[in-house]
């Protein structure tokens, strides 16, 4: 699991922050640093004082940059692109995670599986093996909501759930035809179990 991205704050006036973090590529490491308003008025302000003509130095958002000026392109466009690249970026990540939350692909040694392609009582066993492994983990650990998360995502549990969720509700599958219902949650046992 990657490690969380950490920053320092350096400068602070108010209007703009100054923000450091390192950046790591197998041994070398290296420090970004990059200016960022924290104010619509602030954003605003530089967008408006943003000039047209040509001749882009990047120092004025990245100080350490070793980037040469941009002679062909001004300010105003250098924002425009910004701004589109972070649309792309947010809309792509927002796709991202609905693809991964609807995922019923897992990793068995280093071959990728579609769980969906096992049959259905060996499904069923795979997902009740998956569920006692997340309650004997969430059990020994304190049994708090952050213990279930630490131990879902230790065995894996996303893709399982998706498959208990298809299994239950009914799903279509990637033949575009809908498939009904074929287990349900045995309130007595805990366990899925075929309809």
């Amino acid at each position: 699991m990657p490690k969380a991205r950490v920053e320092k704050e350096v400068a602070n006036d108010g209007k703009w922050a100054t923000i450091e973090r390192e950046v790591k590529e197998r041994e070398n490491v290296k420090l970004a640093q990059y200016h960022k308003p924290l104010t619509f008025d602030a954003l605003a302000s530089f967008i408006m004082d943003a000039s047209a003509s040509p001749g882009l130095s990047y120092k004025k958002l990245f100080p350490l940059t070793d980037r040469a000026d941009e002679p062909t392109e001004s300010e105003q466009s250098f924002i425009l692109r910004l701004f589109q690249t972070a649309l792309d970026k947010w809309a792509s990540a927002d796709v991202y995670e609905s693809l991964a939350s609807e995922s019923t692909i897992i990793t068995v040694g280093k071959e990728k599986l579609d769980l969906m392609t096992i049959p259905l009582k060996n499904l069923i066993k795979g997902y009740n093996g998956t569920v006692a492994q997340v309650e004997t983990r969430t059990m020994l650990a304190g049994g708090t909501d952050d213990a279930r998360e630490a131990a879902e995502r230790s065995v894996g549990f996303g893709p399982w759930k998706v498959v208990a969720r298809k299994l239950s509700e009914g799903y279509i599958d990637k033949d575009g035809k809908m498939v009904q219902a074929q287990a349900k949650y045995d309130e007595a046992s805990g366990s899925l179990v075929a309809i």
